[in-house]
């Protein structure tokens, strides 16, 4: 009885889970690279298309992160992500 229990809330939980992302992939459609997602991500898109290296990429983001780690005050653990 447990075991069926915990298998109905895990597929419970993963549809629900699949449903909130459907506003999401909707609104997909309409988001564009514009601005500064093309300066944040040459570094590292330069690096791939040179090296093919994933190593070189995250060497790439993480460079462009102290690059500007002086310059812009925000919380650049997270814009670590927006390297890469």
């Amino acid at each position: 009885m447990c075991e069926r229990r915990e298998h109905l809330r895990a597929i419970v939980t993963f549809l629900l889970l699949a449903a909130s992302l459907i506003p999401a992939a909707y609104l997909g459609r309409y988001n564009h690279a514009t601005g500064d997602d093309y300066y944040y991500g040459v570094e590292a898109h330069l690096a791939w298309e040179e090296t093919g290296s994933v190593t070189e990429v995250i060497k790439a983001a993480l460079t462009g992160v102290a690059q500007d780690f002086g310059q812009w005050p925000c919380c650049f653990c997270l814009r670590e992500a927006s390297f890469i």
